[in-house]
Parts: structure tokens; C-alpha cells; sequence
């Protein structure tokens, strides 16, 4: 396993960490190793979500806008009718 150091942690931070540490009945290592694992995995679901949506939107721009208005419902209705 590879070794982090940390410099200059504020105070009241390092604190903190103990105390949420110690609730959890964990040592301090294992218990940042956990934030840093789920911050991690939430970093990584954000980006998986913002390209998601930059190929949704991407794929919207290939169809034209609605004209005069037109809602999802006329265009529906219109379709029934055929």
C-alpha cells in the first residue's frame, strides 16, 4: 500500500476527524481512507452523470425546436390520429 501525508491540517479539521472517527470505532487512517474512497466514488458518479447529460444534450440538438409553441401533448394526439 502506497503512504499519503498530510501537512498543515487545520486544527479544528483534525479534531473533528477523531471525533467522527471514534463514534465510528475506527482508527483515523481507516476512517479518511473511507471519506477518501466515497468522495472518490462520488466524483467519479458526477463525471459519469455530466457526460450522460452532455450526450443527451447532444443528441437533442439533432432533432429541430417545436414550432408555433407546439407542446409534447398536440404532437401526441396528432400522432393517434394517424
Amino acid at each position: 500500500m502506497a503512504t499519503l501525508i498530510v501537512r498543515d491540517v487545520p486544527y479544528a479539521l483534525y479534531s473533528r476527524l477523531q471525533e467522527l472517527a471514534a463514534e465510528k470505532d475506527l482508527p483515523m487512517s481507516a476512517f479518511v481512507i473511507a471519506i477518501m474512497e466515497e468522495t472518490a466514488q462520488r466524483v467519479t458518479r458526477k463525471t459519469e452523470v455530466l457526460a450522460a447529460m452532455e450526450r443527451i444534450e447532444q443528441r437533442r440538438s439533432q432533432f429541430p425546436p417545436l414550432e408555433d409553441g407546439e407542446v409534447s401533448l398536440s404532437l401526441l394526439r396528432e400522432d393517434r390520429e394517424r
